[in-house]
């Protein structure tokens, strides 16, 4: 009787095992399972890819916080400042004016700058090199530093002045004092406002 019993017993679990498996499989799956386990890759796709972002800025931050701090440095072995008096010539040559026609700069020269032309003159400031070489013979003079001249960053054409060395010199970084015979460009729109003749290092 009891193996009868078990038999019974036996039977009925494996049927009822069949049972749930076939309404198991006709069961439709759950769509948000795959969609939530691709969510989360992207999430940690997306995460890696902001750490890596956010490493790369820490760097360029310091990069660029050291390359400031140089410039800054430069600057303060100067007398440039925005708040400071400009020394003669300086004063003289940036009191020009000057008209913007279709992207040329057409300096108006007055009676000061006219009294400086063909003078001897000497002119303080940084270097802005028009080539890569060891030694420069042409080269523009800027009375601000290179990052914030006229062709880097917000100075006018009044600022800047075209020199001719007598004999060729190595790229300054600091701050250096020129002498020659200044001239002022009234005819050549391709050139600057200024330009330093038979220039020597002082």
């Amino acid at each position: 009787m009891k193996t009868k019993w078990s038999l019974a017993l036996t039977i009925l679990a494996i049927f009822t095992l069949l049972i749930l498996r076939a309404f198991t499989a006709n069961e439709p799956q759950n769509p948000n399972l795959s969609v939530n386990l691709e969510d989360t890759l992207w999430l940690t796709e997306t995460r890696k890819k902001n750490i890596i972002e956010q490493e790369r800025n820490k760097q360029l931050h310091t990069i660029h916080a050291k390359y400031n701090s140089q410039l800054d440095s430069i600057a303060s072995d100067t007398l440039f400042s925005p708040y400071t008096r400009k020394e003669e010539p300086w004063q003289t040559l940036m009191s020009v004016k000057y008209r913007n026609w279709g992207g040329t700069f057409i300096p108006k020269f007055e009676e000061e700058q006219r009294k400086l032309h063909n003078q001897i003159i000497e002119l303080k400031g940084f270097m802005y090199a028009l080539e890569e070489s060891e030694t420069h013979r042409v080269f523009v003079l800027s009375y601000y530093p290179v990052s914030s001249c006229f062709f880097c960053g917000a100075a006018g054409p009044e600022s800047v002045v075209e020199v001719r060395m007598k004999k060729p010199i190595k790229l300054y970084l600091k701050r250096i004092s020129l002498k020659g015979r200044l001239q002022l460009n009234e005819k050549d729109p391709e050139r600057l406002f200024y330009i330093l003749q038979e220039a020597e290092l002082e």
